[in-house]
């Protein structure tokens, strides 16, 4: 018998990461050092989810992501193709090793960064060569976002992962579970 996970359980952990996201983004010392913890909170959901539920649950955190950045959209799209990176990479790598933490970690902003600074710039750039042909906008220099926020997820994603699998039952996930 397949079991799903309980979703109010990951509501609840999403607002909580939210505001320890948003609290951490108020500390003058931490600057750009801010983690996503959202993203974290949805890579273990994403080791231990089934397929489906993993999908929507991108969905899910990337709709968050995208209410406390300000914009609609971007985020969801980028966590849904993390989603679909996780459904592959999880089956390759040990669930409760530090080290596939930081691989996974490295991976998905890896492939987060490059949908937010190069995708939606060709897409944006494409759209307008469509709809003005006569005076495509060029397309501009890349602007990466804030490197140590990357380098703060990747290297805190094992510490937050390790917490979060004390509570693999109340997110309903049994150890066995792809």
């Amino acid at each position: 018998m397949r079991h799903s996970m309980r979703w109010p359980v990951f509501i609840l952990m999403l607002f909580i990461a939210l505001a320890v996201q948003m609290f951490l983004s108020l500390l003058p010392s931490v600057g750009p050092w801010r983690p996503d913890v959202l993203l974290i909170l949805f890579l273990y959901v994403s080791l231990w989810a089934p397929g489906g539920v993993t999908l929507f649950a991108a969905l899910v955190a990337g709709t968050f992501q995208d209410i406390a950045s300000g914009t609609f959209g971007p985020f969801a799209f980028g966590y849904a193709l993390v989603g679909f990176m996780m459904l592959r990479l999880r089956l390759a790598v040990y669930k409760e090793h530090p080290a596939s933490h930081i691989v996974i970690a490295i991976a998905s902003s890896a492939l987060l960064v490059f949908w937010l600074t190069i995708g939606l710039r060709v897409i944006r750039w494409l759209v307008r060569l469509i709809l003005w042909s006569n005076d495509p906008a060029p397309l501009n220099a890349l602007v990466l976002p804030q490197w140590p926020s990357w380098i703060a997820t990747i290297l805190l994603a094992p510490l937050f992962i390790r917490m979060l699998s004390r509570m693999k039952k109340s997110f309903g996930f049994k150890s066995s579970e792809l």
